[in-house]
């Protein structure tokens, strides 16, 4: 729920597309929007904030989101955890996509990475 949490930050270009940059505040409750087996997924993939935290969008006219950029700072318990930033870019909407899986020596097991990550449960 971003209800009133919304700051418009101006227009910028993301990839050559206008979009407008919206700084939005994801309150405490957003775990409650998700089913069992979506917070599991997001659970699975590292330590999750339980209070709120800010959330920037670039959405174009046609509302689709060019990029997100998501900031977690301190997460209650995480000791180790010093926090992080993802962005994320979204482009090429509507064009046929042919995903292969790299090649064996550039994958690692999510158990590799355990220290510089926190724990991992599989």
């Amino acid at each position: 729920d971003v209800e009133g949490n919304v700051e418009v930050l101006g227009t910028e270009d993301v990839r050559g597309i206008s979009t407008t940059h919206y700084r939005l505040i994801v309150d405490e409750s957003w775990q409650d929007q998700l089913s069992d087996e979506e917070l599991e997924e997001l659970e699975e993939q590292g330590p999750l904030p339980d209070d709120s935290f800010p959330m920037e969008l670039w959405i174009s006219d046609d509302g689709l989101v060019h990029k997100m950029m998501i900031t977690i700072e301190n997460i209650e318990g995480e000791e180790d955890f010093d926090g992080m930033s993802m962005t994320f870019d979204f482009f090429d909407f509507g064009q046929p996509q042919t995903i292969e899986p790299p090649p064996a020596d550039q994958v690692t097991d999510m158990s590799e990475l355990e220290a510089p990550l926190g724990t991992v449960e599989p």
